[in-house]
């Protein structure tokens, strides 16, 4: 959707001595004892799981295995964290050419072309597989169950065991280590290789950001600002970004970041103040940095002044790919029955099947009500409790990446459906039944939690009255002054900032991003809104 690369990237960065004692840690007979560590560079795809049997040191005088029990990891919950999966394995003195892994089986999730996901294992048999998962395709891993993933460590670079320990760091770079394989053969590959591979020390980045004297951030949208709101980037030469938001542990006013498990090299670091607010800072940003073996560097950033435009207007940014959503606990006020109205400024990203705007639906009896966006057509859905769902669409899609305002209003059993203040058709449809599922905004509700959104939403307004035409068009570019006659719930979504979708109509019912006031990758993001509503 939104962000996923569907072309063949080949690459696993080199891996890295990550720390080697001065004292021994060897027995005194010849003998080192070596950990392998395994961690990750962020990508896009849902889950990659691998599942290692073996892994073992090649050098001249034949194998040395380091662990022969398998281990399955799901490398996407190791960025910026590691796994241990070889502690102190005793290895015999020398030099060593090669790091094999022997790869028996692997799965990866991606966005599939309709909404939803797809699962593409080595085997439908890959008991690395969650309950229940069906596999779509294919999953190839060219050799790496027979010979193994190869780390090369030959040249002048071989790895020498000696009996100090040491810590070797493999770091697995998703986004480049799994892609399509060329032609239409709809396969998957995992084809990770080396990249100069050598033996070097993990590095970390610390970024502390404080706010300069007589510097106080702005309110967004009503709301105070923190550093809190900020975050922090490292990006490598190869650009792909890991991103952090700053926390403060210590209370002292001094909000960090700290990036773990670097690979040693050139990063430019950044900060990001919340959307809509401007700031400068002290040095000015991005600055570069260069993470040398076994060090941490610290960036200190001062922000000398932040501003956020009058009027500034938000719209919350919804990406399928991370399964982003906004709810509303399920309040009677929201149970629409024999009268009412949808509204809603949609831009759409992309375009997909059955991808919903404002869903209160479930498993029937208590799917009630939906409004989506099918392949970008404008579609209302109903059901009346009984497992009988009628739907209405609109005869013409919605544009793409533009603002388009949605409608839908229903009374004595009859629907119609505006685009842009425009009825675009109408017919009968069922009277939906109360449902005690949340209100939710970029997905179909749960327990079936699918079929998100790809794009913004902005100006959310339900009614208990059906609007006529000329009602729907003199108000959809103005604010509404509420309370008012028939309004039981406007999302603004002007905030701007923080996990809470005020309710301005008076009903109170406010919602949360993700469902959560804990922030996650399933929230949706504030952004600046260009929706024509003043």
């Amino acid at each position: 959707m939104m962000a996923f690369a569907r072309r063949l990237l080949l690459g696993l960065l080199p891996f890295a001595m990550l720390a080697c004692s001065d004292g021994s840690d060897g027995d005194g007979d010849g003998t080192g004892r070596v950990s392998i560590v395994l961690t990750d560079a962020p990508g896009n795809i849902r889950a990659a799981v691998v599942t290692i049997d073996e892994i073992y040191l090649q050098g001249s005088d034949g194998r040395t295995v380091l662990r022969d029990r398998d281990t399955t990891v799901n490398l996407l919950t190791l960025a910026n964290d590691a796994a241990t999966i070889v502690d102190q394995a005793i290895v015999p003195a020398g030099s060593y050419e090669q790091l094999r892994f022997v790869i028996s089986g692997a799965y990866i999730e991606v966005e599939g072309d309709g909404g939803g996901s797809e699962i593409y294992a080595t085997s439908p048999d890959y008991a690395g597989l969650p309950a229940g998962a069906v596999v779509t395709g294919e999953l190839q891993a060219p050799s790496l169950g027979q010979s193994g993933l190869k780390v090369q460590l030959g040249g002048d670079d071989s790895f020498v065991v000696t009996e100090d320990a040491a810590i070797v760091l493999v770091d697995f770079d998703v986004s480049q280590s799994f892609g399509h394989q060329a032609g239409n053969s709809g396969r998957w590959v995992m084809h990770p290789v080396i990249k100069g591979a050598t033996i070097t020390t993990a590095a970390t980045v610390v970024v502390n950001v404080t706010l300069g004297s007589g510097v106080t951030l702005p309110d967004i949208g009503g709301n105070p600002t923190t550093l809190a709101a900020f975050n922090a980037t490292v990006t490598n030469s190869g650009s792909t970004t890991e991103t952090l938001q700053l926390s403060d542990p210590e209370s002292d006013g001094t909000w960090t970041a700290t990036f773990n498990y670097l690979l040693p090299g050139t990063y430019s670091v950044g900060v990001t103040p919340p959307a809509g607010m401007t700031i400068t800072t002290d040095p000015v940003l991005p600055v570069s940095v260069n993470a040398a073996s076994g060090t941490t560097e610290t960036v200190s950033v001062t922000v000398t002044s932040a501003t956020v435009p009058s009027g500034l207007a938000f719209a919350l940014g919804f990406d399928a790919d991370q399964h982003q959503f906004a709810e509303i606990p399920d309040s009677p006020s929201l149970d629409l029955s024999s009268d009412w109205t949808i509204e809603a400024w949609v831009w759409q990203e992309t375009t997909s099947a059955n991808l919903h705007i404002i869903s209160k639906w479930g498993t029937a009896p208590e799917a009630s009500y939906e409004l989506e966006a099918d392949n970008g057509v404008l579609r209302l859905g109903t059901n009346n409790g009984v497992n009988s769902t009628t739907v209405l669409v609109a005869p013409t899609a919605m544009p793409v990446q533009a603002w388009t305002h949605a409608a839908a209003t229903f009374s004595g059993g009859i629907a119609h459906l505006f685009v842009n203040g425009t009825e675009v058709t109408q017919g009968p449809m069922d009277e939906p039944a109360n449902s005690a599922k949340p209100l939710s905004l970029g997905r179909e509700g749960p327990p079936l939690a699918s079929r998100y959104f790809d794009g913004r939403l902005d100006e959310i307004r339900i009614w208990n009255v059906a609007r006529t035409q000329s009602q729907i068009m003199s108000t959809m570019s103005t604010v509404i002054s509420a309370p008012a006659a028939g309004l039981i719930g406007y999302w603004r979504l002007d905030e701007g900032t923080g996990q809470t979708i005020h309710d301005l109509s008076g009903s109170g019912n406010d919602g949360l991003l993700g469902g959560s006031v804990a922030a996650d990758a399933s929230d949706p993001t504030w952004l600046s809104s260009s929706a024509p509503v003043q």
